[in-house]
């Protein structure tokens, strides 16, 4: 195994492009329009939900007269993978938490190896429902997701991967993802983030700028990708642990090949690709500002926004769309959340009841901040 394949992982939970809408490729022919036919698309171990959800928030809004049903096939290797996918799926359908909240949840979810207690008693709790999905004991996404293709024995083992999410199962995901660090660097662990800032000037931001440094750095250090407020980022994400298959270095099972349980993801690209650095431009025009750079062709150029805050604008406007079924428009230009409430006295009123700032604010208006400080201090002396 080389370098770069053991740093992309065994298992791929999220996608290195960005979210899609696969339907739009496909030829929207007049007689096909009302066909009662459903349209087939089948999906080869696309890593995360990013392509469906996309396609049917926007489909949701498809022009009248195009009936045609869509069916989505979803083909992954391993069966924790999968188990992801009805977890990610079940968070952006639950419409009882408000849009903002739970853009937030998902992609806390998503993309953090370690997330808030009260994420993992979520995710515990998302683990009991799906596991009445594989019975279907009434799960309310039964009428959406098919699972008579898996064997049995792939349900059980699905099953059994529902009943891992417990908050009372033992996960240490800090030290398995620990010793993938140290083995990727090896005798370069010392100088680990010398390391990554050459990954990120010499990869990630000459085809991503969106993505800060600061934000790359601290998801390669400690598997937080997302962070919000002043949440406090504590508790094992279980649903990113996963099996595969090894020898035996010692003990009485040495030389044999046994499952081994550890953190088995991506620690050299991220999750940010998915949903945080492109947006649909073309429905609301404010998007524009959200890729601003400024000081342009300086030095010091850099974007006003980042990537987190581009993934929660994609997840806000995927979940307006499928709830309200219309498009998500901001109404103030750079705020992301302006599209959730009403303006009352020059005062944004969010409808969706919870407040959740970026710890990542931007970085461009932290310097602002300090500049004026900086001014205002000289101006006394």
């Amino acid at each position: 195994m080389t370098q770069l394949t053991h740093a992309l992982g065994v298992h791929s939970m999220w996608g290195f492009t960005p979210a899609k809408n696969l339907v739009t490729d496909v030829s929207r022919k007049r007689g096909e329009r009302n066909s009662t036919q459903p349209l087939n698309i089948l999906l080869v171990k696309p890593c995360d939900p990013r392509h469906i959800i996309k396609t049917m928030s926007e489909e949701k809004l498809r022009p009248e007269g195009f009936t045609r049903p869509i069916h989505f096939y979803i083909l992954e290797e391993h069966i924790e993978v999968l188990a992801r996918h009805l977890l990610l799926f079940h968070i952006f359908l639950d419409v009882s938490i408000p849009i903002r909240h739970r853009a937030a949840l998902f992609l806390e979810v998503f993309g953090n190896s370690l997330v808030q207690e009260r994420t993992a008693e979520y995710i515990e709790n998302a683990g009991i429902i799906l596991t009445e999905l594989i019975h279907k004991d009434g799960c309310s996404m039964s009428n959406l997701f098919d699972l008579s293709f898996l064997k049995f024995r792939e349900r059980d083992n699905l099953e059994t991967v529902f009943k891992s999410w417990k908050t009372s199962t033992t996960c240490d995901i800090e030290q398995e993802r620990d010793q993938r660090l140290r083995h990727f660097y090896g005798e370069r662990f010392d100088s680990r983030k010398n390391i990554i800032d050459w990954d990120y000037h010499t990869r990630v931001k000459e085809v991503a700028s969106i993505i800060h440094e600061k934000q790359y750095r601290e998801w390669r250090l400690s598997g937080v990708a997302y962070e919000f407020g002043e949440a406090k980022y504590l508790a094992p994400n279980r649903s990113c642990a996963s099996f595969t298959e090894g020898l035996a270095r010692s003990g009485k099972d040495i030389g044999m090949k046994k499952e081994y349980k550890g953190y088995w993801l991506d620690i050299l690209i991220g999750p940010y690709i998915s949903f945080g650095v492109d947006c649909n431009r073309s429905l609301d025009e404010l998007t524009d500002h959200l890729f601003h750079v400024v000081n342009k062709g300086t030095g010091s150029a850099q974007h006003r926004h980042h990537c987190v805050e581009i993934s929660m604008y994609n997840l806000i406007s995927f979940m307006w769309k499928m709830q309200m079924a219309k498009n998500y428009k901001m109404k103030v230009k750079s705020d992301i959340f302006s599209g959730l409430g009403e303006i009352e006295n020059g005062q944004i009123r969010d409808n969706a009841s919870l407040k959740l700032e970026s710890k990542n604010n931007t970085m461009h208006q932290q310097e602002i901040s300090d500049e004026r400080l900086t001014r205002n201090t000289s101006e006394a002396e």
